[in-house]
């Protein structure tokens, strides 16, 4: 491949980028901390769904803001977004608490009725891809895991030419053996996800 213009630069950063995203993926999935992001919605009475962020890749946890307060939501299952479990569990004399589920592109929250007060949304975003020169990979990616991406990229452009790549696989998978290895072993006293950062007492209503 040296000193050959076999693969043109818009295609490099094509490759540079899909190892990016691949990368970025590993790390999002292997640490529930990593690339953390912040989103605040506010609700508005009789309105059940709202459009996530552009760059939202995963949640992490989802917040009920109240004045002073935070309540942490739980996600609603499948079996509970069944209209008649809602009807027995009023009938009952029952208030469910308030949850959230995903659907596609948008947070809905359930019950729809008696919706008020803001949603906090944590979650981690998407890659955000390299476009132009000087454009420099996020520095949360150690030096040493950012071989990575290189290793993505160089194997995509040997294969174009259909050069042979077992060297370069064997060392992406290595590294990324040792990446989940990595996350598997860690240790730390501070949990490995978002919090009740107000420590805030948890009612029936929520």
């Amino acid at each position: 491949m040296t000193g050959n213009a076999f693969v043109s630069d818009t295609r490099w950063t094509d490759y540079i980028n899909a190892g990016g995203g691949a990368l970025h993926s590993l790390l999002v999935y292997s640490f529930e901390d990593y690339a953390l992001s912040k989103q605040t919605i506010n609700l508005v009475a009789g309105t059940a769904e709202y459009s996530l962020p552009a760059t939202f890749l995963i949640e992490r946890k989802v917040f009920l803001l109240s004045g002073n307060d935070r309540y942490p939501l739980q996600r609603l299952s499948l079996q509970e977004l069944d209209g008649t479990s809602l009807d027995l569990l009023r009938a009952s004399g029952i208030i469910p608490r308030m949850k959230y589920y995903l659907l596609n592109d948008k947070i809905r929250i359930w019950p729809e009725s008696g919706i008020s007060g803001q949603l906090e949304l944590w979650y981690a975003p998407q890659w955000t891809a390299l476009v132009n020169v000087g454009d420099t990979i996020p520095a949360t990616i150690p030096d040493n895991w950012a071989d990575f991406i290189v290793l993505h990229a160089a194997i995509r452009a040997l294969k174009k030419e259909r050069s042979d790549t077992s060297d370069l696989v064997a060392e992406l998978i290595a590294l990324k053996e040792e990446i989940k290895e990595y996350a598997a072993n860690r240790t730390s006293g501070q949990p490995r996800q978002v919090v009740n950062l107000d420590n805030t007492y948890i009612g029936d209503l929520y």
